[in-house]
């Protein structure tokens, strides 16, 4: 049927993408009996032989240090998981009901259980202090402060023979993928203080991170900057030797670690077979690489293009939180060739003619350097139109952030109802080398700017979007390049949407949170010596130039862009507009009420203004 775009009935329901979520962690029982990982905020168990079970706790599971991240770990039949500030808790196997370890209202992420099973080691914050805590499993008390001195810490873990404590920290202003240090320490057996802590590698401008040590405990690899890319490199214990195992070279072996508990790499039991991921840009592969025959090989499948939290068990079997363009969040276990499906997020068979899959697109900045977007069509078997399709571009957050090609439910849910839907990869965005990722210092607010208004006069020459029929979209950081691309060129896009957008760096600067308190010194400069950036690359102090509709989304819980902004965005605008403030909702909406009304009021946006 030909029915003009934006008009079509779509095939992906809005309840769908409302009712989204992902697998958050994942880990091998270290006794070898099955897997345990979170999703939808629940633990979940597969043992081997034995159908997949929720752990019902009665408690959210979730680690809540900076952006989250680092669920759990389990030892024998222990599970320790983190509750956000209600706390530390554990959970036997064979018994639902949780233990509370701890009472203070500290967040905490990352558990790490020792191998004698007597102690867990995690990281816990205030707010203004970070610090690693050691905790008695056998006699209940107070944690105890065992490791502090930094900024931030994240990636703890004992050695196997809980000799030794490896983590990786960093300090202000730097951020993990710009200035973190992989740290080691001996272990004291009976008091368990911490003796001999040494900087094994990184520092400022030279990150290292993911310290994991081999089963046998010989040997303790990390991930370290290399050049524009990344090395995997092997320190060995005893002699203080280095080697470099994997050197990438036109690949990234991680993504910038702005949760907690990331791990893109795991050892197999023979202590020196890796398991390790590769990342071109917006797709990634989980490789095996044998040092003693040289052979390096894929062992993904090839329709999952976004692979997390590798690990390996046991007996050899490599597990990953996964993703495609047709596949929601799943846990996959590989083995000898083969792959199983553990668990999905949604059951739900998505036929390809119903998905828009995306297609790379780049182009040139007037300066010359190579930009980024994946392109997703209008996509419907019952619908068509002819011309180029109205456009919805979306920026990314961070900004040290991407897109890639995992299925986005929301990208399909407009392109279904006929619009094209682009997300953008611009200057500073991740996986494309650590040159093109620092090209944005200094130019926040200029180059992204810059990139969202090229790309629109690209998919315009292209025959790829009505130039005349374009909105523009973004959350947190990309909510600022929305807002600063409607009010430094106006004519450019037709409207604009802002979730919980950056509109005064001068506010941001004073009052956000503590983990990216000075991160606008790296991106736009530092204060007072940069003042006319912040003047300029603030939106707020230019909102009279916006002369199209804008929709501004924001919750009212908000601690890292308070609403403070969105408020004073729309304080100042004369245009149409809508706005919405969710209560209860932080840094990005969660409920399913929330997200199902910012979709169709968005949608209703579009059918007014585009």
């Amino acid at each position: 049927m030909q029915l003009p775009y934006g008009l079509w009935n779509g095939h992906i329901d809005a309840d769908l993408v409302a009712n989204r979520t992902r697998v958050s962690d994942l880990k091998w029982n270290d006794d070898g009996s099955g897997l345990t990982f979170t999703a939808k905020s629940k633990l979940y168990r597969k043992l081997k032989g034995q159908p997949l079970e929720a752990v019902e706790t009665g408690k959210a599971v979730y680690g809540s240090v900076g952006y989250g991240g680092g669920d759990f770990d389990v030892h024998g039949d222990l599970t320790v998981f983190c509750s956000g500030s209600d706390g530390l808790f554990c959970v036997h196997k064979g018994s639902d009901r949780a233990i509370p370890l701890t009472n203070d209202l500290f967040d905490r992420s990352t558990p790490v259980i020792s191998p004698n099973g007597k102690y867990a080691a995690y990281i816990t914050s205030d707010g203004t202090h970070d610090q690693i805590a050691l905790l008695d499993l056998q006699n209940y008390d107070w944690p105890r402060l065992w490791i502090k001195g930094a900024d931030f810490y994240m990636q703890g873990e004992w050695s196997p023979d809980g000799s030794h404590f490896a983590w990786a920290e960093w300090d202000h202003p730097e951020m993990p993928w710009s200035g973190s240090r992989v740290m080691l320490a001996d272990i004291e057996p009976v008091t368990m203080d911490v003796k001999n802590i040494r900087c094994v590698a990184g520092g400022s401008d030279d990150p290292a991170s993911q310290p994991h040590f081999s089963p046998d405990g010989s040997k303790l690899a990390y991930i370290a900057a290399s050049g524009d890319w990344e090395d995997l490199v092997v320190y060995d214990l005893k002699s203080g030797d280095k080697r470099i195992l994997i050197h990438g070279d036109g690949f990234s072996l991680s993504v910038p670690a702005f949760t907690q508990g990331n791990r893109s790499y795991g050892w197999f039991p023979d202590s020196s077979r890796i398991a390790y991921t590769r990342i071109y840009g917006t797709v990634s592969e989980v490789r095996k690489y044998d040092p003693l025959t040289g052979t390096d090989q894929r062992i993904s499948p090839d329709h999952l293009t976004s692979f997390e939290q590798v690990c390996v068990s046991g007996d050899g079997a490599v597990a990953a939180i996964a993703s495609g363009p047709l596949d929601f969040s799943q846990v996959i276990v590989m083995y000898r060739g083969n792959y199983e499906v553990v668990y999905r997020v949604n059951d739900l068979k998505l036929d390809p003619s119903f998905v828009s899959l995306p297609r790379e697109i780049s182009w040139k900045t007037k300066g010359g350097t190579k930009v980024y977007a994946l392109y997703y069509p209008p996509c419907s078997p019952d619908y068509g139109w002819h011309g180029a399709p109205p456009a919805i571009v979306q920026v990314h957050g961070g900004p040290t952030g991407k897109a890639d090609q995992s299925f986005s439910a929301e990208t399909a849910y407009f392109c279904s109802l006929g619009y094209a839907y682009v997300r953008l990869n611009y200057r500073g965005s991740a996986g494309y080398g650590r040159s093109y990722l620092e090209s944005l210092n200094g130019h926040w607010g200029e180059y992204d700017t810059e990139d969202a208004v090229t790309l629109a006069k690209y998919l315009g020459d292209k025959g790829l979007a009505d130039p005349k029929r374009l909105l523009i979209t973004g959350g947190s950081a990309g909510g600022f390049t929305v807002l600063n691309a409607l009010t430094q060129y106006p004519d450019v896009y037709a409207a604009g949407a802002s979730l919980y957008g950056v509109s005064d760096l001068f506010g941001l600067a004073r009052s956000t949170w503590k983990l990216e308190l000075h991160y606008t010194e790296t991106l736009t400069g530092k204060l007072p010596e940069a003042e006319e950036k912040y003047y300029d690359w603030s939106p707020l102090y230019h909102a009279e130039n916006i002369r199209v509709p804008l929709a501004i989304f924001q919750g009212d819980k908000d601690v890292v862009v308070p609403k403070e902004q969105s408020e004073g965005m729309l304080s100042r605008i004369h245009v149409p507009h809508v706005f919405k403030l969710y209560e209860g909702e932080g840094h990005g909406f969660r409920k399913p009420e929330h997200i199902k009304d910012y979709l169709i009021t968005l949608h209703q946006f579009l059918q007014q203004y585009l």
